[in-house]
């Protein structure tokens, strides 16, 4: 029987011949691989399922293309960090797009919701909308602009205690707020909606409005300075004289208005077209802030 220090490399074994453990090859500053191997514990070297004898490898970890919001930590600001998946990644337009389509879906449940707690409201919006359409496109430019004048007179002299003055840019339907705008004086500011996207929270900033919001209307640029109305012009689709408004269904004024007042008392004005304002009162919802004031070309009502 050859012993292991054999020159051939060899040794005897009950079942005969075997090849002999190789010597450890001791590093210049004398570690061993193999006896360090030997020495770790055999709870580190396997795990539950693993076969003893073979070294596990974990397996680098990938974060997963989409953190929930809770998951990503705040910055100073208590807004999520700025680190995000490089421009124009797959991950990141599949973030843009799923938050795209979620913003669509909220604004289908908001209509649904609305049309659902009050349909009589809903039919009721449906039907003061053709009418306003139908009468503003029946005026000629010179009775428009007259109507419009005849408003500016009723409303201006419940604004001398007005410092900022909210209104709106119209659409094309809407009774025009712009020779009230043009005439404040005394020192009142006049200040517009202005919109960061479809689902932002609506904000006042400092009149004229020069650039298209999210929504295809003239805003003020993003530029102008904020301003909190301590009086709030508010266009309707259709109003009671109890001050009950009806508006376009999305809520806007609803918010922003809830929101000044968190920072105190606002006077809040309803504009329209004569025929705007109903004698039959008519339930709102909930959320309705109603108003205390509405002024059309040839009355001023007292909703408070």
């Amino acid at each position: 029987m050859r012993s292991s220090a054999s020159p051939n490399g060899w040794s005897a074994s009950p079942r005969g011949l075997r090849p002999a453990a190789p010597v450890p090859t001791l590093h210049v500053d004398g570690y061993c691989p193999v006896r360090a191997f030997a020495n770790i514990p055999e709870a580190i070297k396997t795990s539950s399922g693993a076969v003893p004898g073979r070294i596990l490898v974990r397996s680098k970890w990938s974060p997963p293309d989409v953190l929930a919001s809770e998951d990503i930590p705040a910055n100073g600001h208590g807004g999520p960090v700025t680190s995000r998946p490089p421009r124009g990644s797959a991950s990141r337009q599949r973030s843009r797009s799923c938050s795209r389509a979620a913003g669509k879906e909220s604004r289908r449940n908001r209509s649904a919701a609305d049309m659902n707690a009050n349909p009589d409201k809903h039919a009721l919006r449906a039907h003061a909308l053709e009418e306003r359409r139908r009468y503003a496109r029946s005026l000629a430019p010179a009775l428009r602009a007259e109507l419009e004048a005849r408003l500016a007179e009723t409303v201006l002299p419940h604004l001398n205690g007005a410092r900022i003055v909210g209104l709106y840019h119209p659409l094309k339907d809407e009774i025009s707020p712009y020779p009230i705008l043009e005439r404040l004086g005394g020192g009142r500011r006049g200040a517009l909606p202005w919109f960061l996207d479809r689902d932002a929270r609506m904000l006042f900033r400092e009149a004229p409005a020069t650039e298209p919001s999210p929504w295809g209307v003239l805003q003020p640029p993003a530029s102008a300075e904020a301003l909190a109305p301590d009086t709030v012009i508010v266009p309707l689709v259709a109003a009671d004289r109890r001050g009950t408004r009806i508006g376009h269904g999305k809520g806007h004024y609803d918010r922003a208005l809830a929101h000044l007042r968190e920072g105190g008392p606002v006077f809040t004005i309803g504009i329209a077209w004569e025929h705007q304002i109903l004698d039959e009162p008519f339930d709102g919802d909930p959320w309705d802030v109603p108003l205390d004031a509405l002024a059309t070309p040839g009355e001023w009502i007292d909703c408070r």
